[in-house]
C-alpha cells in the first residue's frame, strides 16, 4: 500500500466515500462567494466514514483488516442541503449534507465496530456525513449568510455507491490533500 506520509513518516488516514465526477462539478460551482473562504478542491470532495488521524505503519494493516469485516450492500446516496460547523458560535467549515440513507449509517456504523474491536479510538461526535466544501476563517457573517440562503435547498442527483476507501492526506501550505490508497467494494 502507497501512503502519503505527514510529520515523521506517520500516515493520516480516513475512510470515506469519493463523490462522482459529475456531482463534483456541481459542489465545484458553489464554491465562491465568501471572503477568506478556503476551498476545498474538486478532486478532493469526499463524505467521510471514520477518520483515524495518524497511524503507525504496523498498524495500518489492522486498518485494512477491520475494513474487509464490513457488510452493507450497494446503496443510492443523494447530496442534499447546506450547513456550517459548529452549529453555534463561529462558523468554521461549510458542508453539503446527504439525505438520510439507512444503509449508508450502516456501513459508517459497521466500520467503527470494526475499528474498535481492532483497538482504534473513536470520535466521540455524533457522525453528521456530508461534504465539506470550505475552511472559514474570519469570514464576514453578511456574505456566509446570503451563501447559506442560496444553497440551503441545494441538491444533487443521488447517484449509487459501490465502495468505499481508505484515504491518506497531505498537509500542505493550501490545505489537505488526499489520495485514495485501498478500496472495499461492499458486499452484503
Amino acid at each position: 500500500m502507497k501512503t502519503r506520509d505527514t510529520v515523521d513518516g506517520v500516515p493520516r488516514l480516513f475512510f470515506a466515500l469519493s463523490v462522482p465526477p459529475t456531482v463534483s462539478d456541481e459542489l465545484d460551482g458553489l464554491c465562491e462567494g465568501i471572503p477568506r473562504a478556503r476551498w476545498a478542491l474538486e478532486n478532493d470532495f469526499h463524505i467521510t466514514l471514520s477518520f483515524l488521524g495518524e497511524v503507525e505503519r504496523h498498524r495500518v494493516r489492522d486498518v485494512l483488516d477491520a475494513a474487509r469485516e464490513v457488510f452493507v450492500a450497494p446503496f443510492a446516496l443523494e447530496l442534499s442541503g447546506a450547513g456550517v460547523f459548529p452549529h453555534r458560535g463561529e462558523p468554521r467549515v461549510l458542508w453539503i449534507g446527504c439525505k438520510p440513507e439507512e444503509r449508508l449509517m450502516s456501513l459508517q456504523r459497521g466500520l467503527e465496530s470494526a475499528l474498535a474491536r481492532a483497538s482504534f479510538p473513536l470520535e466521540r461526535r455524533k457522525y453528521h456525513p456530508h461534504v465539506t466544501l470550505a475552511r472559514i476563517e474570519r469570514s464576514p457573517r453578511e456574505p456566509l449568510a446570503d451563501w447559506l440562503g442560496h444553497h440551503l435547498n441545494f441538491s444533487a442527483p443521488p447517484f449509487k455507491v459501490f465502495r468505499f476507501h481508505l484515504y491518506s492526506s497531505v498537509l500542505t501550505a493550501q490545505g489537505s490533500h488526499y489520495s485514495i490508497d485501498e478500496s472495499f467494494t461492499l458486499r452484503g
